[in-house]
């Protein structure tokens, strides 16, 4: 469902591009975040949740574990634990900083954003309730607006606050 998750350390938001191989495929990748433990990757295919992965970030190389995927994105718990800045700084790892411009993969929208991550059951059940909100919003409207509409419904006097 909708929730938000306490974060046990601080994300810093990055740009860096980088390699990532998995599943003998090798594509490039925008990390978009990162905390000494784990990062955000955008990329066109991301791998399934559980999937072992590598980044290559200048020569270097992180280990790490796909947490979670969605629509263009992943989250990568890594094996050990990294300087952030470090990393922004280029002495973790060599880096190559690109624009936010460049690193944005484009806005999935609210109905992909609310459907595109984990499993199917939860994809269709949070599809499923967002029709039926946007429904009953609908519902709600029809069944108010004709009543208020209505030439027998009561007019307020704003003067002396008498119904007529």
């Amino acid at each position: 469902m909708f929730f938000n998750k306490q974060r046990l350390e601080e994300r810093t938001v990055i740009a860096v591009h980088g390699r990532l191989r998995f599943d003998g495929r090798d594509e490039p990748v925008t990390l978009a975040n990162a905390s000494p433990r784990g990062v955000l990757a955008l990329l066109d295919t991301p791998p399934k949740r559980g999937t072992r992965v590598a980044i290559e970030i200048g020569g270097s190389i992180l280990n790490g574990q796909v947490r979670w995927s969605g629509a263009n994105r992943c989250g990568i718990a890594l094996g050990g634990s990294i300087s952030v800045a470090d990393l922004l700084e280029g002495q973790a790892v060599p880096v190559t900083f690109v624009t936010e411009r460049d690193s944005a993969l484009g806005n999935p929208g609210i109905f992909r954003a609310a459907v595109s991550d984990g499993p199917l059951f939860s994809r269709v059940l949070q599809g499923l309730l967002l029709v039926a909100a946007v429904a009953s919003g609908a519902f709600a409207i029809s069944r108010l607006a004709p009543a208020a509409l209505s030439p027998d419904a009561p007019q307020v006097a704003l003067l002396d606050g008498r119904v007529r």
